[in-house]
């Protein structure tokens, strides 16, 4: 019976995401074919992708569209949406002849299936930053000769998109992009900042700004903040190093409990199963749950030391 519900669901989802390209492409193809003007329907797919673009209106799918930015996954809200919704039912699909009817299993798969794209942008953003601050020192240097050698501030981020490597040529040849379609300096700067999130390219733009409006020597202001940035990330380095005990302890503790409790399941399953089945074992999991994400917490806020 859930076969009937979930065939189609995934069915439909799967057409609109693959079919959806291609029928557009053909019914651009028969306007210039046959142009005469004719009273139609408006096909599936216009109508999907009407729906997509009113989703995207949202508050909380306008938030999605900032972090896919950030994330530098070039979808649309509504198209992410859609493969989440498409994944959260194919895990259950998949699992629905192994659950035994524990549907509460489906549900399961169904919400984590829903969220690990969302995982997964979270992870993106975070390499992606960690990328673009390593790689800003790098970007200043190059800007801050650009301008000794005569170039325009943003003949020097074109040079740095065209020169240097992902992401922060993409998002310097995405400032570019915007000036040149009409956007200010300052506009296409700020939405740098809120894609990125990086507390030295804030105060890189901060010093552009009253650059340009007190002036002053830009290239030497470039130089000295590239130094600040290159010394702060090599105290970063030396914390990272002192504090590797301590994230290396939050590691252990996480780890050691589920990996000692499949040890023991596999060697005495029926001991292990009065833990899980007896209200008292059930009630002692939990605070051990408890405990030991508090523990992780407590050693992250120790060792989480701002420069």
């Amino acid at each position: 019976m859930l076969y009937l519900i979930f065939f189609p669901l995934f069915f439909l989802l799967f057409w609109l995401l693959l079919a959806g390209p291609r029928l557009k492409t053909q019914q651009r193809v028969k306007a210039y074919i046959d142009p005469q003007p004719k009273q139609e329907k408006v096909p599936f797919h216009q109508l999907a992708k009407s729906g997509m673009a009113r989703v995207g209106k949202v508050p909380f799918v306008e938030n999605l569209g900032e972090v896919l930015l950030s994330a530098g996954v070039e979808k649309s809200p509504g198209k992410f949406l859609l493969q989440s919704m498409l994944l959260g039912l194919v895990l259950p699909f998949f699992a629905l002849p192994f659950v035994a009817g524990r549907y509460w299993l489906l549900l399961l798969l169904f919400v984590l299936g829903l969220f690990f794209p969302r995982l997964t942008l979270v992870w993106k953003i975070t390499q992606r930053q960690t990328a673009f601050a390593l790689q800003l020192g790098d970007a200043l240097n190059l800007m801050s000769n650009s301008l000794k050698a005569g170039y325009s501030f943003l003949q020097a981020m074109e040079l740095v998109a065209r020169e240097m490597n992902p992401p922060i040529s993409q998002e310097f040849s995405q400032v570019v992009r915007e000036v040149s379609l009409g956007a200010t300096v300052e506009d296409a700067l700020g939405n740098l900042a809120s894609r990125v999130h990086n507390d030295d390219l804030e105060l890189v733009l901060l010093s552009i700004n009253i650059q340009r409006q007190v002036g002053g020597n830009l290239s030497e202001i470039f130089d000295k903040v590239a130094s600040t940035i290159r010394e702060r990330l090599r105290i970063k380095g030396e914390i990272k190093t002192l504090t590797a005990q301590g994230r290396l302890s939050s590691i252990i503790i996480l780890l050691l409990p589920p990996v000692l409790a499949a040890f023991m399941f596999a060697i005495n399953p029926q001991y292990m199963l009065l833990l899980v089945q007896h209200p008292l074992g059930q009630l002692m999991l939990m605070v051990g749950l408890f405990g030991q994400v508090l523990g992780i917490l407590l050693i992250r806020r120790i060792i989480a030391i701002d420069v």
